[in-house]
């Protein structure tokens, strides 16, 4: 869950420009992410019940195969990215990149081993390098 965390911090650069967590946001759909950093093209996808990185996938413009990413968190029941154009939804092919302001990210995790039920978590990042000027 932290390397999620801080993969999703890197691409919001919410905190402080920070030289090792610099990205660019390369594809958004809406259960994966490619964007590229200062260590190479890295993505991040919702595979059944467990959300995956892949590192320096080279210059893949797709989601590498599934088995060839690292488990990031698992009992997942749910992971949407949701894109945003100031108030307005942000469409993949049809939106300018520069024109992304924000991304929601939603995630469920299961919690089959208690009582306490599914544990939903929502946060928001706002990407700084959509190349814009």
């Amino acid at each position: 869950m932290l390397r999620l965390a801080y993969d999703l911090l890197c691409v919001s650069k919410i905190k402080r420009p920070v030289e090792d967590c610099e990205a660019e946001v390369y594809y958004l759909g809406i259960h994966a992410i490619i964007y590229d950093h200062v260590d190479g093209r890295n993505a991040i996808a919702k595979d059944g019940t467990t959300i995956r990185l892949f590192s320096n996938i080279g210059s893949q413009t797709t989601l590498p195969a599934m088995s060839e990413g690292h488990v990031l968190v698992d009992e997942v029941g749910s992971f949407t990215l949701t894109t945003y154009k100031g108030d307005q939804p942000w469409v993949l092919a049809t939106d300018d990149i520069t024109d992304l302001s924000t991304i929601q990210i939603d995630l469920t995790m299961t919690r089959e081993d208690s009582d306490i039920g599914d544990k939903p978590f929502t946060t928001t990042v706002r990407p700084r390098n959509t190349k814009t000027q």
